[in-house]
């Protein structure tokens, strides 16, 4: 493999990784958003049973008060996910455009695409020109 091939699998694992965190993050905006949902309707419920009498199932109000604040630390978790989000899709989108310009730069110099799955080429054997360059010896000694 080629520097440029290794370059290549180097921004498709890149890519990889970041669509990773990007579903990651939207199944966890999915989770909270239906747990925001479920303790909406728990609120109006008991907002419902909050002015009855306490034998007829009522509400404490420090329970109210709990689902409330719960639901509103939901809410918030889940804007601050939104930007998450939004910020994890531009990193998807710039390097889909950094794998799309190593593939580019591997064609036009003639070389095949480097297949995904293929090891790195970590360990090459450098040519060495007669026994004085492995010791590190000079002509002039």
């Amino acid at each position: 493999m080629s520097v440029r091939e290794d370059v290549l699998r180097l921004q498709r694992w890149r890519l990889e990784e970041r669509q990773s965190y990007l579903a990651n993050l939207q199944s966890l905006a999915a989770r909270l958003r239906a747990d925001a949902a479920r303790l909406a309707a728990e609120i109006a419920d008991s907002n419902r049973r909050l002015g009855e009498p306490d034998d007829a199932g009522a509400v404490s109000p420090l329970f109210h008060g709990a689902l409330v604040q719960r639901h509103d630390k939901i809410v918030r978790s889940i804007v601050e996910l939104d930007a998450q989000i939004a910020e994890a899709r531009a990193a998807v989108a710039a390097a889909a455009r950094e794998v799309e310009h190593a593939a580019a730069t591997l064609k036009s110099r003639g070389e095949p695409a480097a297949d995904p799955g293929a090891p790195p080429a970590l360990y090459r054997r450098r040519r060495v020109r007669g026994a004085g360059a492995r010791q590190g010896l000079s002509k002039r000694a």
